[in-house]
């Protein structure tokens, strides 16, 4: 659990530190990661919509679109892994969150950090 806990906790601040503050479109596989963006995401009281990636680089940029995304949460390890890099839209329309930029980083001391340093990070308790 201490893991998950981390992870919470850094992807809330993580999406604290962006701009948006409408609908978050995750693109992640079933993972551990994606279990704790949505607790994350939730607690954040953002919509979170789950966006396809078997219909091609057009539906992805129309589901981003319609349902007026404005954060992607999603993975280049998941995106090389499962050969769909080539899906995302080379500009997208809204700002772009991968984990691996903030989860594999994060510890208690560099979560406390950034915390400090910027006062829309500021995390609240499920």
């Amino acid at each position: 659990y201490q893991d998950l806990a981390k992870m919470l906790f850094a992807i809330k601040i993580a999406i604290n530190n962006t701009k948006s503050k409408g609908p978050i479109g995750v693109l992640l596989p079933n993972s551990v990661v994606t279990i704790a963006s949505l607790l994350a995401i939730t607690s954040l009281e953002r919509v979170i919509v789950f966006l396809p990636y078997n219909g091609g680089r057009s539906t992805l940029e129309h589901a981003i679109n319609l349902m007026g995304i404005e954060l992607l949460l999603t993975s280049r390890t998941f995106l090389q892994k499962a050969k769909i890099e080539e899906i995302l839209p080379s500009k997208l329309s809204c700002e772009r969150l991968d984990v691996e930029d903030f989860v594999n980083e994060i510890t208690a001391g560099r979560a406390i950090d950034r915390t400090t340093t910027s006062p829309a990070a500021t995390p609240r308790v499920l």
